[in-house]
């Protein structure tokens, strides 16, 4: 009788540790089958594409306008937040509200 639950057995690990089906990998430049069929579909219309896009945004459509400024303007990187957050803000929130109390007890 074999034991079920040997490392070389166990379903989801076909591969000792630290080895895999393709030490390789996959080789630089291959591109995915959906990407290459995009690309052909699309081929020659890009310029078209492009050129619709900009009418639509220019007539008013908020998502085609939308969708130009995002390749023209890369979105904003949020920047570090300055002030005070979390239990610091929490606890000085908290101090306040006692001396107010304090001041009008009622």
């Amino acid at each position: 009788m074999t034991d079920n639950n040997s490392p070389d057995s166990l379903r989801g690990r076909p591969f000792k540790k630290g080895k895999s089906g393709n030490p390789t990998g996959r080789p630089r430049g291959v591109r995915n089958r959906t990407t290459i069929t995009a690309e052909t579909l699309l081929e020659g219309e890009a310029e078209n594409l492009t050129r619709k896009s900009v009418e639509l945004a220019l007539n008013g459509d908020i998502h085609a306008l939308l969708l130009r400024l995002d390749r023209i303007i890369p979105p904003r990187r949020e920047q570090a937040l300055q002030g005070k957050f979390g239990a610091q803000r929490e606890q000085e929130e908290w101090r306040a509200e006692q001396e107010r109390r304090k001041r009008f007890p009622f």
